[in-house]
């Protein structure tokens, strides 16, 4: 069994690596704390920073796999050597504390803004002492087979004998430390995803101390699997990591659903729509709207692509076969949007858009626009999601829908604390809770 579980990992590895042909490893050196530290560097140079750092003994090589699958899924990787290992020169007496600000010094020198983290092993260790000294540092981690102090599992005296036997300053530090008190572990805001082997040299009590220590944490043991037989050449760990991330939304761009009007309003409206496009597609915001090349629809569309932003336009196109034409002919769909997606009716348009997005916002409309609205806003409240629905209120054109909702408030149909329905007063409000 063992035999054939190599052979498929040889060949996920193999594919892995043509896969990331177009993303190869670049090799490149950093002065930080006194060290001359070498760092590959790996992905789309857009991409969301990760950065990886290995274990005791190991070097970036230890987690390429997972810089592989990073780089694959869009993020752009940063795997340091620590000092001493891989391709730095050994060195005499070695500290975790020394490692968490060499790691420090890296982030900030190379000007990563909030990055997500993963360390193995000692790199684990090195993210949650990095966290405490300089909280804030990351707005990620993951770490793997970390621990808080030597003795932290049934195997310790095996593993003493090994570091005994070993005898290098590298290995003998691990007899010392790590020494960090479990309370500590208290201020780490940042979501962590804690794992170890089953069989890990780390017991599964002190993994568990580690993951209930940190407020916003989550917990997962690889059944079957050792200190590092899940990640070293193993995809298991990169697609649990990829998950964390995804889950978090990291790196992904915000995405907000934009209900609006096919109508030929007012040059205001279009106005207001065309600077509402404009205004996400210079935060960096992606927008998903009704798809239409007609009205205000067209105006934030106009925008969203003047500014060289992002646009999808979900179409729905279930009406007497005719692709581009919707809602008896109102709605024409619009062809140079970034992406296109047709659906078979407006009930499908809101669930995709529903999905799709991270919060929606009315802006001036009719009985569309409401319904579209208020439906994500039912969503909410039947726990189909958290999102929240946003009313863009400018010039008091929804001054009466506002004096309604405080009515059913009042009255007693609508929770008086409940903010499903969220009313803002400009374009700059929105902007700020993005």
């Amino acid at each position: 069994m063992n035999f054939f579980l190599r052979i498929i990992s040889r060949i996920y590895y193999a594919g892995l690596t043509l896969s990331c042909l177009g993303y190869p490893e670049e090799t490149r050196y950093i002065d930080v704390n006194g060290q001359h530290l070498l760092y590959a560097v790996r992905g789309p140079q857009d991409g969301a920073p990760v950065v990886l750092v290995h274990g005791n003994g190991g070097s970036h090589k230890s987690m390429r796999t997972q810089a592989m699958q990073l780089a694959k899924a869009g993020y752009r990787v940063y795997s340091l050597d620590s000092r001493g290992q891989g391709a730095n020169p050994e060195l005499q007496e070695y500290h975790y504390a020394d490692m968490m600000e060499d790691t420090y010094q890296f982030i900030t020198g190379l000007g990563l803004d909030h990055p997500a983290f993963y360390g193995w092993s000692d790199g684990g260790i090195i993210g949650l002492m990095l966290e405490i000294a300089h909280p804030g540092t990351v707005s990620l981690m993951a770490v793997s087979g970390a621990n808080l102090c030597p003795d932290c599992g049934d195997n310790f005296e095996e593993f003493k004998s090994w570091i005994l036997e070993q005898g290098t300053p590298l290995a003998m530090m691990m007899l010392n430390e790590p020494d960090i008190d479990p309370v500590q572990l208290h201020s780490i805001t940042c979501p962590v995803l804690v794992t170890a082997g089953e069989n890990d040299v780390i017991g599964p009590e002190h993994t568990k101390l580690i993951a209930d220590s940190i407020p916003c944490s989550e917990l997962e043991i690889f059944p079957g699997e050792d200190h590092g037989s899940y990640i070293k050449r193993s995809p298991k760990m990169g697609k649990r990591l990829l998950k964390f991330l995804k889950d978090y939304r990291y790196g992904m761009k915000k995405t907000v659903a934009v209900y609006l009007g096919s109508a030929d309003a007012g040059e205001k409206y279009m106005n207001i729509a065309y600077d509402f496009g404009k205004a996400l597609a210079q935060k960096g915001v992606r927008v998903v709207y009704g798809g239409a090349d007609v009205g205000t629809m067209k105006a934030l569309a106009d925008g969203v692509l003047d500014a060289g932003g992002e646009i999808i336009g979900v179409f729905p196109c279930g009406f007497g076969g005719k692709r581009e034409v919707a809602a008896m002919g109102k709605e024409i769909l619009r062809k140079d949007v970034s992406r296109i997606i047709e659906v078979k009716d407006f009930a499908e348009r809101k669930k995709v858009m529903g999905e799709m997005s991270d919060c929606c916002i009315a802006l001036p409309g009719s009985y569309g626009t409401m319904d579209e609205l208020f439906c994500y806003a039912v969503e909410n409240e039947i726990g189909l999601h958290d999102k929240t629905a946003y009313i863009l209120n400018i010039d008091g054109y929804y001054d009466g829908l506002e004096a309604q909702v405080a009515t059913m408030k009042r009255e007693g149909f609508i929770n008086p604390d409940s903010k499903m329905i969220t009313f803002l007063y400009s374009v700059e409000d929105f902007l700020k809770l993005l």
